[in-house]
């Protein structure tokens, strides 16, 4: 990750999806009369009201509700729709780019799938560009990142604990991904076979989910 090849790589690979903007500025809008991710719309905008939306998530989803409503807070609302699906989209890209480069250490076969995905239109707001997905895959991608780390394959307690933190997120965005998770930890443990195998024993690796539900909790709590 030191080489600038990498870097620029990466970096290609995550903003090459926003090009799309170009033929079409109203791809990054949820369509009229999409009901639900429009409620998140006005969660974004009305959360701080107590009146606004009671029982409908508003206590649920909030690393994405809590997301959109900094934006709204920040920025106007158009501008605060681009940056909040630009800075999704992207992150989602670069963490399935970084990932995959950590474990096969193949900047061009990373950048082709982070591109493959990037591109790949049903990903795209995914059930509305404002809906909780858009956050969700976010979220799991960069867990998955981060445990694929060289840093985390030795062990590092903070960076798997903040994986734990980002799985989570991932989460409490869509309660589905629950289901993904194992495949994850699937994913470290054979990494950590193949290139840290002084680590893996299985004490050790109970550890390392151990700091990852620790992780998990604080983020829950």
């Amino acid at each position: 990750f030191r080489s600038s090849r990498v870097v620029a790589a990466g970096l290609i690979a995550a903003v090459a999806p926003l090009g799309l903007l170009i033929a079409n500025s109203d791809w990054f809008f949820t369509r009229e009369g999409y009901l639900d991710p429009w409620n998140y719309v006005g969660l974004f905008r009305e959360y701080l009201d107590p009146d606004y939306l009671p029982e409908d998530y508003k206590l649920a989803r909030l690393p994405w509700i809590l997301s959109g409503y900094v934006m709204n807070s920040l920025l106007a609302p158009v501008t605060a729709a681009y940056v909040l699906h630009a800075v999704f989209l992207c992150a989602t890209t670069l963490a399935l780019f970084v990932g995959v480069h950590a474990l096969f250490r193949k900047p061009a076969l990373a950048a082709v799938l982070a591109l493959c995905l990037g591109f790949y239109t049903p990903v795209h707001g995914s059930g509305g560009w404002d809906y909780h997905n858009t956050g969700a895959g976010a979220f799991y991608l960069v867990t998955f990142a981060m445990l694929a780390f060289p840093p985390a394959l030795a062990g590092n307690r903070l960076l798997l604990m903040a994986a734990g933190v980002l799985g989570a997120l991932a989460v409490h965005t869509n309660i589905t991904m629950v289901n993904l998770l194992p495949a994850l930890v699937f994913v470290h443990v054979s990494a950590v076979r193949i290139y840290r195998p002084e680590h893996a024993a299985g004490r050790t690796l109970a550890a390392r989910i151990g700091w990852g539900v620790v992780g998990a909790v604080l983020a829950t709590v």
